[in-house]
């Protein structure tokens, strides 16, 4: 194994922990990982020999295992984990090392951090969720099912948000503050999941509907690009069988987790008696 203490550069450094986890990588591997590999055996692998199954140029890959400044192709990215056989895990610190974020569509969470997640939001007593990026609702607990009626069905948070008649009952000042924050987190998601063709169908599908989305999504709203940000500082108004609810919405995310988002909708001072009433017999 290479001697990660020669790197002249500080530890953490992320182009010296990609050199590190590149080069370590290739020095542990031998020919039979290399699928499709149809010489002699070899215990140690040369650098043209992962080239040859990445498929990239020389030069790009010694960058790479130099931990080379440069933007980094994501394609090619993918191209080296898969050719290194990186596990989920190897290819998402790839990624955020070579490229400063996370792999689209990748992460190393597994069904049991899943299922930790959902057993977590269904301890809470204000509605919770948890989403991908591209808003794909993958846990809501009992309190945001009486909130937020049917969107335990929806799929997709955004599709319930922008196309379920209830949001827009629920949301009060629904054009003006949800609407607007709903655009952004559809721009922003397909920003991070560019190649998940159901978000991009509904993307469509959401423009199509509404004369109100369709100019939203035209005039790009750069100032609102970070919605759930946005919406932090807003006061948020849902209505409710008593009235009106003023609530914050807060946001975790769990270590290991960052594609694995719990959003939680909570009152702002005294919690809404009618939350108390609706919600505490079932959780």
């Amino acid at each position: 194994m290479s001697n990660y203490s020669s790197d002249p550069r500080p530890p953490g450094d992320r182009r010296r922990e990609l050199s590190w986890l590149v080069r370590g990588r290739r020095e542990a591997m031998t020919s039979a990982d290399i699928e499709g590999w149809d010489r002699a055996p070899k215990e140690h692998l040369s650098q043209n020999d992962i080239v040859a199954a990445i498929g990239c140029s020389v030069r790009w890959y010694q960058q790479l295992e130099r931990g080379a400044d440069i933007d980094y192709d994501p394609a090619l990215l993918l191209r080296t984990a898969e050719a290194m056989r990186m596990t989920d895990s190897e290819y998402y610190y790839l990624h955020w090392c070579a490229r400063g974020h996370s792999a689209p569509g990748r992460h190393p969470a597994t069904a049991t951090q899943e299922d930790s997640l959902r057993r977590c939001i269904s301890a809470m007593r204000w509605p919770a969720w948890v989403l991908t990026p591209s808003g794909r609702i993958l846990a809501t607990n009992k309190a945001a099912t009486v909130w937020l009626p049917g969107v335990e069905s929806a799929g997709n948070l955004a599709r319930w948000a922008m196309l379920n008649p209830a949001s827009r009952e629920q949301f009060l000042d629904w054009e003006d503050t949800w609407a607007p924050a709903w655009i952004a987190f559809l721009r922003m998601s397909v920003a991070m999941v560019a190649d998940d063709q159901d978000l991009l169908a509904l993307i469509a599908e959401v423009v199509a509907a509404d004369d109100l989305f369709d100019r939203l999504w035209h005039t790009h709203l750069i100032g609102r690009m970070q919605p759930v940000a946005y919406l932090h500082e807003q006061p948020l108004w849902i209505r409710g069988r008593t009235g009106n609810h003023e609530m914050r919405l807060s946001t975790l995310t769990p270590p290991g987790a960052w594609e694995r988002q719990i959003f939680m909708l909570q009152p702002v001072g005294t919690a809404p008696t009618e939350l108390k009433a609706r919600t505490s017999p079932t959780l």
